[in-house]
């Protein structure tokens, strides 16, 4: 308590450095709820929690931060929950979905990884959906705009609460979560164009890539790095452009046997 208690002290003045517009309703209720959002940085979830209003949500993050001081003990006393990427991890599951069974507002980038590359989304992993259904709790979307940097305005757009009613009565399969899935990603993709319209009004574009991003975009995409460094300043660009290889993650691997246990 006395850690969440120094986060919600110091969360505003930490806003001067970092600031940042939230287009929609900000204020998160303090109930069973899933967030689910595009993944450009390391600091997306503090910024999310900067500027969103509510208590601390909980966040999955890479089971390797718990071998950082003091990463590791942060992520314990928020009760963050690690993840094992590319292993068959049912316990961050089952760690997930008590969370949202205690009332908690959870934090999940269904793009597994970082996406170095602004305005396009990765492929997103089918651990999301299993979530939503098994858990029944409502779903709100955001998108974030760019990767943050200091002094420098991001933006966040947030869609509002929504379940999946129609999909509890039916068996959890590979392909309802992959129909889910779809679903989820492409109302993500929604947010995306919705908040480029907005921002192209008033004269707002993407900055232009560092060399270090331009040089992660092209590990990540490959061939296809030119066309969606470009894409980046379209407004209506593209959902998402296929990466040059896929990324493991622990909720795919995982699906069968939390399936099973529906």
């Amino acid at each position: 308590m006395f850690i969440r208690f120094l986060a919600s002290i110091f969360k505003y003045p930490v806003r001067l450095f970092f600031p940042c517009k939230v287009i929609g309703n900000h204020k998160r209720e303090k109930k069973a709820c899933l967030y689910f959002g595009n993944h450009v940085a390391g600091f997306d979830s503090v910024l999310f929690y900067l500027w969103t209003h509510g208590e601390m949500p909980c966040y999955l993050y890479k089971a390797e931060l718990s071998k950082i001081w003091p990463l590791n003990w942060i992520c314990k006393w928020f009760r963050a929950i690690p993840v094992n990427r590319g292993d068959a991890d049912i316990t961050s599951v089952k760690i997930t979905l008590q969370r949202l069974k205690e009332g908690r507002n959870v934090f999940v980038a269904p793009e597994g990884h970082r996406n170095p590359a602004f305005n396009c989304l990765l492929p997103f992993r089918k651990g999301a959906a299993l979530y939503a259904l098994k858990s029944k709790a409502p779903i709100r979307l955001f998108y974030i705009w760019e990767r943050n940097r200091m002094f420098r305005k991001n933006y966040i757009i947030m869609g509002d609460e929504f379940t999946l009613d129609e999909y509890y009565d039916k068996p959890i399969t590979k392909a309802l979560l992959q129909e889910v899935t779809d679903l989820l990603q492409a109302k993500v993709d929604e947010l995306r164009v919705k908040l480029n319209q907005i921002l192209a009004q008033k004269g707002i574009k993407h900055r232009r890539y560092t060399k270090k991003e331009i040089a992660n975009i092209r590990r990540e995409y490959g061939d296809r790095a030119d066309e969606v460094i470009a894409n980046t300043y379209v407004v209506e660009a593209p959902m998402q452009v296929d990466v040059l290889v896929e990324q493991p993650c622990q909720v795919d691997v995982a699906v069968d046997d939390a399936s099973q246990q529906n």
